[in-house]
C-alpha cells in the first residue's frame, strides 16, 4: 500500500515519476487544467474572415483589426489611409 504520510517514500516516488511524460500529462489533464480553465460543453470560435464576412452580417461599413491587408474576402482589397 501507499502511505501518503511517509515523506521519504513520497519523495522517492516523486523523483521517479516527475519527469515521465505520461505522469506529467495525467497531472495536467486531471489536476491543473480542470482547476485553471473554464469548461463548457460547447465552445464557439471564429476568425477574422468569419466575423467580418457575410456569414454574420450582410452589410458592413468598416472592419477593425490588424493593420494589414487581411480583410474578409467579401470586403475586397484593403485601402490604406494616406498620411
Amino acid at each position: 500500500l501507499l502511505d501518503l504520510m511517509d515523506v521519504d517514500y513520497m519523495s522517492m516516488l516523486f523523483e521517479l515519476l516527475r519527469k515521465l511524460p505520461n505522469t506529467v500529462q495525467f497531472y495536467l489533464d486531471h489536476m491543473v487544467f480542470p482547476e485553471t480553465t473554464a469548461h463548457q460543453r460547447a465552445k464557439l470560435s471564429a476568425n477574422g474572415q468569419d466575423l467580418g464576412g457575410e456569414m454574420l452580417f450582410s452589410r458592413r461599413i468598416a472592419f477593425s483589426g490588424t493593420p494589414s491587408s487581411l480583410l474578409p474576402l467579401e470586403m475586397g482589397a484593403c485601402q490604406f489611409a494616406r498620411t
